[in-house]
């Protein structure tokens, strides 16, 4: 994969951050823990001379002593996710103003350059007022790039801090399937207490336990999977802003070094320091920044729009 792609890459990685947070967030809301009640309506003949009877009873099953820490252990992971797209909005604000005012500031510190380069080449000497405008135009390029650094920072230190959650509920979650068996075991045997002494429907009693209990180990073993997704997830989009900060940061000091240059620099030499200043090296990078920036702009949009609409 070339440095365009993987721009585009991460820029698309941190736009659907949102989504995906509301995503495995619906789907593990959905997912059934229970309780669930079991329900035996049968017949018998207390006396065996066609005297029929009818018995009803229920009971239910909640595998509790799992179910609750379960419960806390999802709750946090939702409060996480929440806090995760409250900070995360930066991002958006970012990509809808910060990329297009530094843009502009982009374009036009390269024109400039540019332009006085070719008066240069036409073998007018910059003056004082090409000093000043060159200063000004790297100068602004270099604090809206660098403005770029604190948002990066900040998502960053939010992305590894709900890493670092969404593993130790995994690790939880593994803890807990591990001791299913036994709560399984002491909900069957409260259970078999409790139908000992009904007079009939235990088998179907039991069938509807092993169905309860088979839909309680295929909840757990889904929420293990959509949170390792969502871990996933997490590292991918901790993995673009590395990248995008990378070299967004680089393209920063670029621009400063260059207006330190031009400010440093005696009449006899401005000449020769201008022809030096160098842009292009991140043109590729930052034109891609722009272009996915423009084509994931709805979708981190459209994230935020569902999440005020849950909220």
């Amino acid at each position: 994969m070339n440095n365009q792609a993987q721009v585009a890459s991460a820029i698309g990685r941190l736009a659907r951050l949102p989504q995906d947070i509301l995503d495995i967030g619906a789907r593990v809301a959905a997912t059934d823990l229970g309780p669930w009640h079991i329900a035996v309506n049968c017949t018998y003949d207390p006396f065996l001379f066609w005297d029929t009877k009818r018995a009803q009873y229920g009971y239910e099953v909640s595998f509790s002593a799992i179910r609750g820490p379960i419960s806390g252990i999802l709750f946090e992971a939702a409060n996480e996710g929440r806090s995760t797209l409250s900070d995360y909005r930066a991002l958006l604000d970012w990509m809808r103003d910060t990329v297009p005012a530094t843009d502009d500031a982009y374009r036009g510190a390269t024109r400039l350059v540019n332009d006085v380069r070719s008066a240069i080449d036409r073998g007018e000497q910059p003056g004082p007022g090409d000093r000043e405008q060159l200063h000004t135009a790297l100068t602004t390029l270099y604090r809206h790039l660098d403005g770029s650094k604190e948002v990066f920072s900040s998502l960053t230190s939010r992305i590894a801090r709900h890493s670092q959650r969404t593993d130790a509920a995994l690790d939880s979650l593994v803890r807990l399937a591990e001791e299913f068996e036994r709560s399984a075991a002491a909900s069957l045997s409260a259970m078999r207490e409790f139908i000992d002494d009904k007079p009939c429907g235990k088998d179907n009693a039991m069938r509807q336990f092993e169905r309860v209990r088979s839909t309680f180990e295929e909840s757990v073993a889904r929420l293990r999977e959509e949170i390792t997704v969502l871990r996933q997830r997490l590292s991918q989009t901790g993995n673009a802003i590395a990248l995008v900060a990378g070299n967004t940061l680089v393209l920063a000091s670029t621009a400063k070094n260059a207006a330190d240059a031009v400010e440093r620099a005696g009449e006899a030499e401005i000449g020769t320091v201008i022809q030096r200043i160098s842009l292009s090296g991140s043109q590729h990078f930052w034109e891609e920044v722009v272009r996915s920036v423009r084509a994931n702009l709805d979708t981190i949009e459209s994230g935020y729009a569902k999440h005020a609409l849950a909220s």
